[in-house]
Formats: C-alpha cells, structure tokens, sequence
C-alpha cells in the first residue's frame, strides 16, 4: 500500500512510539486472528495486545491524522473486537482503540473509503448512511456528524480533498447528483454549506470513477 500525506501523517505518531499500523484486507498476521487492521512492534514486527482487528467483513480502506496524536481510521467493519464501530473509529496517541469516541448518530451499514481532516472536522466518504445523510459527511472532531451539511452524493465517493485555504472540498467517486446539482463523478463543494460550485468536468464513460484527488 502506497501512502498519501494524510495517511503518514497518521502513521508517524505511532511508528515513533514503537508501533506499525498495518490495514487492508488481511484475515490473520503470524497466524493470529486479526482482519482489517493490525498493531505490530516497529522492533521485530510482534503483534501487539491488545489486539484490534475489524471484523464484518473487516476491510480497512484509509487513515487520518486525528488531534492530539491519535488516527481516524475507516473501512468497511462493523465492529473491532467486541466493540460497535460501523466504518469509522479513532486510535489513541498510544494506538489503542479510543472507546469514548463514536459518531453520533452511529452509521448504519455501509462503510468509509476515505478520510480527510481539517482544524474543526474530519470529513467521510464511502457508502453510507446515517438517518437521512449518505455517502458523504461532516463530522466534529468530538463524533457529531454535522445535519446540516448535506450534499447527499447519489453514489458513493472514494477520493475526497480539502483545502482550506480556498475553503473548498473536492469530491469523486461513482456519483451523478451531488448537492442536487449533476456532477458526473467529480464535484467541487463549499467546506462551509456543502454548496456545489459551477466547477463541472463533466466525465463521461460507461463505468467512470474517480478513486484519487491530488492538489
């Protein structure tokens, strides 16, 4: 897996306090049980305990620097252990699970492709709902997913940017309607309302999907 900014910007903290956080679709790691996601030793690769693993069907896509050294981490889980998580979860600064941390409300089935972050919010994007809102959100950094950021992508998203300095956020993926304005596959959204700007590429193809966004 080749890492993007976010990613070793989340991996640092943790392969500075001596541990390796591996993702993907894995099933075991040195013949222990432990889909989705692992914590090794920097210092010989031993599995740490406790474990964490994801687990139905258990595939970690994506991670993101978190405040105070900790990582979001996304995927399509519905559970790491024997605690509830639906597709999204935080590591502490000490790599373990962050069981006061949780979105409210909880997502329902479904799961996260991507992360992203900024000083106020993370931002998810995948195949997902929670209550009315699907497939892309806003989310404080205590869990609160933001009601009333709602651009509703058709389909789901799979790349996702945000620049703050243009207070801007890029989507792609596998929609066509996204803020309830066509945008085939890429969209460009206001980080403060979700508002759809007159940026169109208009991408055409039978099965066009964007999988990555780079500034």
């Amino acid at each position: 897996h080749r890492f993007n900014k976010g990613q070793q910007d989340a991996l640092l903290p943790h392969v500075e306090n001596g541990t390796v956080i591996l993702i993907g679709d894995h099933v075991t790691i040195q013949g222990s049980y432990s889909p989705g996601i692992a914590r090794v030793s920097s210092n010989g690769g031993a599995l740490l305990t406790p474990a964490i693993y994801g687990e139905i069907p258990g595939s970690v896509r994506t991670l993101a620097p978190a405040p105070d050294g900790g990582t979001y981490v996304g995927g399509f889980f519905h559970r790491i252990g024997s605690t509830f998580r639906s597709g999204i979860l935080r590591l502490d600064s000490d790599s373990r699970l962050d069981l006061n941390w949780n979105t409210t409300p909880a997502f329902g089935s479904g799961g996260v492709e991507v992360v992203r972050v900024d000083g106020q919010h993370l931002y998810l994007g995948g195949e997902q709902r929670a209550g009315s809102l699907r497939n892309l959100f806003r989310v404080t950094h205590a869990g609160m997913i933001d009601s009333s950021w709602t651009p509703n992508p058709d389909g789901a998203v799979l790349a996702l940017d945000v620049d703050e300095a243009t207070d801007r956020v890029y989507a792609g993926g596998r929609f066509s309607v996204i803020g309830g304005q066509n945008r085939n596959r890429v969209a460009e959204l206001s980080r403060q309302n979700a508002t759809v700007t007159s940026f169109n590429l208009a991408l055409g193809g039978s099965d066009t999907r964007v999988r990555t966004i780079l500034r």
